[in-house]
């Protein structure tokens, strides 16, 4: 199907371009896709894409239905979501870890909305190892329960890394974080947020420290109870 349309200055003339360029123009694309004309002749010269077209109709996300729309006009493509893109899982999870201990809202959705095993699965498997994509559906399980111990616990599955980025600074074993962390003038702060984000933890388990995860949790603990008095 031909198209002769703009996203501010990007020309798109064919329904792969226009899934591949999606995420970049989130809002514009949806104002397209519920555009009367473009379904009618969606409906009319790609009669197969439009019977699926209408089953992603019932999603009641917009995000959600622009970004799986996206790859029914363009399926073999990389990750693609809200101005994201990333041509490998690794890079994804290098992502999450950049911002941390922070979450980034879109990179959640990622997770939170299934749209990652999505793709994976949309493209038989055969873009992600299988070591991933367990990592994949077992975040999406842990994610009911516990989101922040999800997301952080993949971003490490994913990136490889054993690094922790805490604030823009990297750490490249516990004990050097925590003796910085745990200063003066930092200490406070610190407590608070290991008490509420999953992301210090979840590192640890990543490097097999599970032994030591009781004695940090209980250190965090003294550490809020001690700034409490």
């Amino acid at each position: 199907m031909m198209l002769d349309i703009y996203f501010e200055n990007l020309h798109i003339t064919n329904l792969v371009e226009l899934g591949q360029n999606m995420y970049l123009y989130p809002d514009l694309a949806y104002s397209l896709l519920i555009n009367n004309d473009f379904i009618e002749r969606l409906k009319d010269e790609e009669p197969q894409i439009y019977k699926k077209f209408c089953e992603l109709q019932e999603i009641e996300d917009d995000d959600e239905f622009v970004f799986k729309a996206s790859y029914l006009f363009c399926p073999y493509m990389s990750l693609r979501y809200r101005g994201y893109c990333f041509d490998s899982l690794s890079l994804l999870g290098e992502k999450m870890i950049h911002f941390g201990p922070n979450i980034d809202v879109y990179l959640m959705d990622l997770l939170e909305k299934h749209l990652i095993s999505y793709v994976a699965e949309l493209q038989g498997l055969n873009t992600v190892s299988k070591e991933d994509y367990v990592a994949i559906k077992k975040a999406e399980r842990t994610f009911i329960k516990n989101p922040k111990k999800a997301y952080f616990t993949l971003a490490f599955e994913l990136s490889k890394s054993t690094v922790l980025v805490y604030y823009d600074r990297a750490y490249i074993n516990p004990k050097t974080f925590l003796e910085i962390m745990t200063c003066d003038a930092n200490i406070t702060k610190f407590a608070i947020e290991l008490s509420e984000n999953e992301y210090f933890f979840a590192w640890l388990e990543y490097l097999k420290y599970e032994n030591h995860l009781k004695r940090y949790k209980n250190l965090v603990q003294f550490i809020e109870e001690r700034e409490n008095k």
